[in-house]
């Protein structure tokens, strides 16, 4: 066993316990969509609740990697101390930044529940650089959810660190939220994964480095395990190789009962377009991933993955979102890789889906026939911001009819049940169309007597430059409610506010009832600890 992460181990049993600007030349209309992050801000790509990557209704509704309904990681369902960020009892929202205008390093916001649900107090500000994606967990085990930053940059510098703050009975730390929290070193990190990888029962934490320093985008992810962060200690690590990360999922795509590591590649490590992602496959020993175990499945600069068992034949399948052809077309296709229990299963024909310019990926069942629907993003086309996203509904085994949604520029869309009439409705975030920032987002309401069918979507006004979304109820009242992370104000500026629409539980989102909250150029969908989640 390597000598740090045996020391980890051995602390353990002691203690018993986006717009960023990827080129550097200012933000310009393609920067703010290459952090792709998930709907429900669960660290994957599927429409549930829990960190892992398989779609599925399973019973881990906490994010936490186990059956229970509490928030650490084992599964004797214990009554865990606290399950939000403050430990009273009622939801918080987390809203990540990057850019104000003038420089790449602005605070994450912390937006706390008070004795009125319907009221969130003024934010918390816990220092990150400029921040691609959060997740909450109980890391160290202590029965208080943590929380975990994934950091691009700051200023111009990607080497730089993530950091986990540490939850406690009084929430974080100091005042300022600085004083107790872990320092992990990260490349230009585009997205995270909080779960228990290894099999161990401790959380690890997975970054997909985007960039470098240097500007060379052939730089290694990382995995951050239990071992160490259970006892507050970065601990051992393994690094693997990888180029334009901009994604990543797990699932045990071999069928051998370990779980695998896919990255999603935008760019070659010289800068142009990616043409490769990776897989690394699980159970290489003591470090579970090696960085020569690895299987290369060719993409067209890909802005997101997910791990999902798409057709029910009870194997796992790899699905990438693929933004560009090599040559710069925006029309390219996505695609599905259907697995078959071996590590050769990307050597066969993909699924192609056709796309422009795809920025995101949601799976959901939105039919109800067992199988998945695929839900993809689509930012831009040649001219500018996209028109329209597309809806692939499956309609025989590995068939597919696609439906054209039209959102302008949009960004990863969320599902559930929004009039309680059990179809599920479909949320998309829009940021912008061809001229200028985007004013509303869009619902696409499901039809019980039509399943999987979806028509015209009704505006959700008031929205403005939408860079995420996230569905669950905020305010405790039983009803979901809609948080949208607004990246741009009206004119085009970062700062700006985030709005949380409250829903009636029939569909309705009064105007009085919406709450705005102040953020700076958030990037990706707002994270909500200790809410009811579809």
């Amino acid at each position: 066993m390597p000598w740090p992460r045996f020391v980890a181990m051995l602390l353990v049993l002691v203690m018993s316990s986006c717009t960023f600007d990827w080129d550097s030349a200012g933000p310009d209309v393609g920067d703010d969509t290459d952090a792709v992050v998930d709907s429900d801000a669960d660290t994957d790509a599927d429409a549930d609740t829990d960190t892992d990557s398989d779609a599925d209704a399973d019973a881990d509704a906490d994010g936490d990697a186990d059956a229970d309904a509490d928030a650490d990681a084992d599964s004797d369902a214990d009554a865990d101390p606290c399950g939000d960020l403050n430990c009273d009892g009622l939801p918080d929202l987390v809203l990540v930044g990057s850019y104000d205008g003038a420089d790449y390093g602005v605070d994450v916001r912390v937006f706390l529940s008070t004795a009125d649900a319907r009221v969130l107090d003024a934010a918390v500000r816990l220092d990150a650089g400029a921040t691609s994606a959060a997740a909450s967990a109980d890391l160290d085990q202590d029965g208080y959810p943590d929380l975990v930053l994934a950091t691009d940059r700051r200023g111009s510098d990607f080497a730089v660190d993530a950091y986990v703050y540490w939850g406690g009975p009084s929430g974080y730390g100091g005042a300022d939220g600085a004083s107790d929290r872990l320092a992990l070193p990260t490349q230009g990190a585009s997205a995270l994964l909080v779960r228990d990888l290894d099999g161990d029962g401790l959380l690890d934490v997975a970054f997909a480095h985007r960039r470098a320093s240097s500007g060379d985008y052939g730089t290694d992810s990382r995995v951050y395990w239990g071992s160490g962060l259970s006892a507050r200690v970065a601990g051992y690590r393994v690094e693997l190789p990888t180029e334009g990360a901009s994604a990543l999922a797990a699932g045990d795509l071999d069928g051998d009962g370990q779980l695998d590591l896919a990255f999603a590649s935008e760019r070659q490590a010289s800068g142009g377009l990616g043409s490769t992602s990776v897989i690394y496959w699980g159970g290489q020993g003591v470090n579970h991933f090696d960085a020569s175990v690895r299987t290369e499945v060719d993409c067209k600069a890909a802005t997101d993955v997910a791990i999902a068992d798409v057709d029910g034949d009870g194997r796992q399948d790899l699905v990438l979102a693929n933004r560009q052809r090599s040559n710069g077309n925006y029309r390219t296709d996505s695609e599905i890789f259907w697995g078959d229990g071996t590590r050769s299963f990307t050597s066969g024909t993909p699924t192609e889906l056709a796309t422009e310019g795809a920025s995101a990926l949601t799976l959901a069942d939105l039919d109800g026939d067992g199988d998945l629907e695929i839900l993809i993003a689509q930012f831009e086309d040649n001219q500018g911001p996209m028109g329209s996203s597309q809806l692939f509904v499956q309609t025989g085994a590995r068939s597919f009819t696609a439906t054209e949604l039209l959102v302008d520029g949009g960004h990863r869309p969320a599902v559930a049940d929004l009039d309680g009439d059990g179809a599920p409705d479909i949320v998309f975030p829009s940021e912008r169309d061809r001229s200028a920032i985007s004013s509303q987002s869009w619902v696409f309401w499901g039809d019980p007597a039509a399943p999987g069918s979806y028509s015209d979507g009704e505006a959700l006004t008031g929205i403005h430059g939408a860079t995420g979304v996230t569905i669950g109820d905020v305010d405790a009242d039983g009803h979901l409610d809609l948080c949208f992370a607004e990246g741009y104000g009206p004119g085009g500026e970062e700062t700006s506010v985030s709005t949380v629409l409250r829903g009636d539980g029939l569909g309705g989102f009064p105007s009085a009832d919406r709450l705005e909250l102040d953020t700076v150029n958030p990037v990706s969908p707002p994270l909500l600890v200790g809410a009811s989640t579809p």
